[in-house]
């Protein structure tokens, strides 16, 4: 082993030497760097014990080295222009031996490395691979992804990568097309999506730059000249698809993976991305219209979302006509019938279907609460847009605004004949009624579900009702408590939600109690539950606690101050609980309980006694916490 490291080490020599004849590394700094490298290399030789982490530290210690050779040499060139009077930044200054002998030692180093541990090990390619790109060393980047290919060819994104370098950097369509039919071909068991989707972004890529080189090649006076056969090269421009792979690659990715409406939808998104794509992207609608709409509520959406952006562009268009004087007599009066009035029919034209058109419809062929659900959320948006667009020109308002109301009403009263009338929806109608100023019918129809269904279903319902109730949240949460299960979750957030509740009212009344029934259930809910929308103030429990403490300090009620902090930090395991949880948090609660002691009548011993207590308490609960190793 002595020799093969000796034999490496003379073999640097050359390179070693022109470093420092050049004056970028010193004598002492050169014998530094020979004493590491014969460390290392000792290190990988290793018969028994070749570690990967060697191997990384080592490559990782010449990377280091290469950088400081970089900055040297831009230092010392920098100089010799200036003392040559030659500041131009063009001047061209050969590279020696030293230059390239770092670089290439690396990448001798990784082949090592890929030897040793590649076989069983993709992230190492990546890695080799990464640097390559750093250093834009592209044929080395080249042979590294061809290798790592044959030994993961069930890796995709090492298929996508090796395509995208063939593109992107080489600029070679064709080799970047078979790379990724290849990778396609060796996963066909496994559904490649990612593949399928690359595939046709490559394409769509492809597109975007072959019309950007036709824009320079026909600029300038290119774009004067005349052919005699320039209407035929028009009729034939006009009827050429320039997406037609991409519409190829499409139609095998459906065929391959047939029933997963989110696929589809990932090529949709992708279109958008690019430019004069929307024959292609009315293509991909209509075969998630065709092939998925009959049992898939997300297909449905889906083609009723591409009809609500060719209405927001003709809507466009539409105001800026009128802006413009135009169109004025043709445009007026003119009014869509309702949907009750429109006759559903299948067979007509796919863009005369309006956004309103395909939700009926789709709520008439899927009677499900998903579809139900779904579909008024999109009318409800798709009504406020029009209402936002609009809003500033009455006379002429979008009959959509009107047709959407009435069909949302529609729904609602259907939903609510079903079985599957859910919280969700009722909520959704609550909103409705609220944004049409019908207050009391949404507290109706809130009340009616609330008190028809358990807690645990209508948890939502009763939140809601709480906030636009005429009795106060704290009656209708009281309720809501009552006929609640206290074994289940829901239980224990209404319980949350009714203790914020009294605290913002100030109502004193029994808020003692709630404390502590907070207190008592909360090690029974863990992880600490915490409210998504604490609409009340309350968040989790131990808010709850740091905000019925201030406010008792406030109130300056010394003995149920203490019962609070007593109860968190010395009878109960919430303290632990709760610095788990935030340690900040807790040291608040720590804060105002010292506030409480410091506040009371009490004599200074009996105070001084507390306060001890309490800091030996405190400094238990921060025993081995950030804040106690601080």
């Amino acid at each position: 082993m002595a020799e093969e490291v000796q034999a490496a080490l003379d073999d640097m020599v050359p390179a070693l030497k022109d470093l420092q004849d050049r004056g970028v590394f010193t004598a002492d700094e050169i014998h530094q760097i020979v004493d590491r490298r014969r460390n290392s290399e000792y290190d990988i030789r290793r018969i028994n014990n070749r570690r990967k982490a060697d191997f990384l530290r080592y490559i990782k210690d010449e990377v280091n080295l290469e950088e400081l050779r970089k900055l040297r040499t831009k230092k010392i060139k920098e100089k010799e222009r200036e003392e040559r009077k030659e500041g131009e930044v063009g001047v061209a200054v050969e590279k020696s031996i030293g230059d390239r002998h770092i670089v290439h030692h690396i990448h001798n180093v990784w082949r090592k490395t890929l030897y040793k541990f590649g076989k069983s090990d993709v992230g190492l390619y990546l890695q080799y691979a990464d640097y390559c790109k750093e250093i834009q060393a592209h044929g080395a980047l080249s042979r590294i992804l061809a290798e790592a290919l044959q030994l993961f060819p069930h890796q995709e994104g090492l298929w996508i990568e090796a395509a995208s370098h063939e593109f992107f950097v080489l600029g070679s369509i064709q080799n970047a097309r078979v790379l990724m039919q290849q990778g396609i071909r060796a996963l066909a068991g496994s559904s490649p999506r990612d593949l399928w989707m690359q595939l046709f972004c490559l394409e769509l890529h492809f597109v975007e730059r072959m019309k950007a080189r036709k824009t320079i090649l026909q600029g300038g006076e290119a774009a004067n000249l005349k052919t005699e056969n320039e209407e035929d090269e028009k009729t034939d421009e006009s009827t050429m698809d320039p997406h037609k792979i991409a519409r190829l690659v499409y139609k095998n990715a459906v065929e391959s993976i047939p029933d997963n409406v989110k696929f589809r939808l990932d090529f949709w998104d992708q279109c958008r991305l690019f430019s004069e794509t929307e024959k292609l992207q009315r293509f991909i609608v209509d075969s998630i219209r065709n092939d998925l709409c009959k049992d898939n509520a997300e297909a449905w959406m889906a083609w009723a979302l591409y009809q609500w952006e060719q209405k927001r562009q003709e809507n466009a268009n539409t105001r800026n006509n009128q802006r413009d004087g135009s169109d004025e007599e043709e445009n007026e009066g003119v009014k869509e019938p309702s949907v009750k009035k429109q006759k559903m029919d299948a067979s007509k034209d796919d863009n005369s279907w309006s956004v309103l058109d395909i939700l009926r419809q789709a709520t008439e062929a899927l009677q499900t609460e998903e579809m139900y659900l779904k579909a008024v959320r999109m009318i409800t948006r798709y009504v406020a847009n029009l209402q936002e667009e609009w809003q500033n020109d009455e006379e002429n308002e979008d009959p959509d605004i009107s047709v959407g109301l009435e069909l949302l009403e529609s729904l609602f009263k259907e939903a609510g004949e079903s079985d599957f009338f859910s919280a969700e929806l009722v909520r959704e109608q609550a909103l409705f009624l609220q944004r049409l100023q019908r207050k009391d019918e949404s507290i109706e129809c809130l009340e009616k579900f609330a008190k028809s269904h358990p807690t645990k279903d209508s948890l939502k319902v009763w939140i809601h009702l709480a906030e636009i109730s005429e009795t106060g949240p704290v009656s209708v949460l009281t309720q809501a408590l009552a006929k609640a299960d206290m074994n289940h979750p829901s239980y224990y957030e209404v319980l949350l939600h009714l203790f914020g509740a009294k605290l913002q009212s100030n109502d004193d009344t029994e808020l003692m109690a709630l404390f502590q029934k907070i207190a008592l259930l909360t090690p029974g809910f863990l992880p600490i539950t915490e409210i998504e929308e604490p609409i009340f103030g309350v968040p989790h429990a131990l808010d709850a606690c740091m905000q019925f403490l201030q406010y008792l300090n406030d109130k300056a009620d010394t003995a149920h101050a203490r019962k609070v902090y007593r109860t968190v930090i010395y009878e109960s395991s919430l303290g632990k609980i709760f610095t788990d949880f935030s340690d900040d948090s807790m040291i608040t609660l720590v804060e105002q309980a010292v506030m409480t002691e410091q506040s009371s009548s009490d004599k200074r011993a009996v105070k001084r006694k507390n306060l001890v207590r309490l800091y030996e308490e405190a400094s238990k609960l921060f025993d081995g916490s950030e804040v106690g190793r601080k």
